[in-house]
């Protein structure tokens, strides 16, 4: 039997696009209803899930994966920015997640 997490509580909102942006690229806010991919240090606000005529879909709720830049546990983590659209482990502060599953540096995470 498998268990897929995908779709959990999911909840998606569009925003303009500043720079280039594409699907599974964590996203940062960039300004009033706008995101760019985000650059290490950058809050997270959600991940990229479209890009399309100038307009992101990113996931801010619910079950997203993320590309991870070094070890993540799963559990509870806290996850910071990191180059590429990608994430880390945060040494302070951080987004809280639930971090459900890991492999290959992809994370399931409930945002």
């Amino acid at each position: 039997m498998t268990v897929s997490f995908k779709g959990i509580g999911q909840t998606a909102a569009t925003f303009t696009v500043s720079g280039t942006l594409a699907s599974g690229d964590v996203v940062a806010m960039s300004g009033n209803g706008q995101v760019k991919k985000a650059d290490a240090g950058d809050d997270i606000a959600g991940v990229c899930q479209s890009v399309r005529h100038g307009l992101a879909t990113v996931i801010v709720a619910g079950h997203a994966q993320m590309a991870a830049s070094g070890s993540v546990a799963v559990g509870i983590a806290s996850l910071e920015a990191d180059t590429g659209g990608k994430v880390k482990a945060a040494a302070e502060g951080g987004r809280q997640v639930l971090v459900v599953a890991v492999q290959n540096n992809i994370l399931d995470v409930i945002l």
